[in-house]
């Protein structure tokens, strides 16, 4: 059977878990599938701390599967002033002198 066609399996593991390296509809995991791997560990292939499944990359949770974080050069948007990740910029570099601070804060 090709890919593409009716029966096609891109992966079996024989479990009914959405979370995992194969998922229910015989569809490998991916990141950016909307759902966060739980089989495997920090540095695994694989692995996913996060996995909001779009294509935003100004919210919680970036393309790579990675959380956002001050200094990753993505501007979040998903969050209001004074709340716990708000930034005012985010430049992604260490030069703390220049229009955005290591904190993401303005000068």
């Amino acid at each position: 059977i090709v890919a593409g066609e009716e029966g096609y399996e891109a992966c079996d593991d024989g479990n009914d878990a959405e979370n995992d390296a194969c998922n229910r509809s015989c569809v490998a995991a991916r990141c950016g599938d909307g759902v966060r791997r739980v089989d495997t560990q920090p540095g695994d292939e694989g692995y996913e701390s996060c996995d909001d499944g779009n294509e935003s990359q100004a919210d919680a949770c970036l393309n790579n599967c990675v959380p956002a974080r001050c200094g990753d050069g993505q501007l979040r948007m998903d969050v209001d002033p004074g709340a716990d990740g708000f930034e005012f910029c985010d430049d992604g570099n260490d030069n703390d002198n220049d229009q955005c601070r290591n904190d993401c804060t303005f000068p």
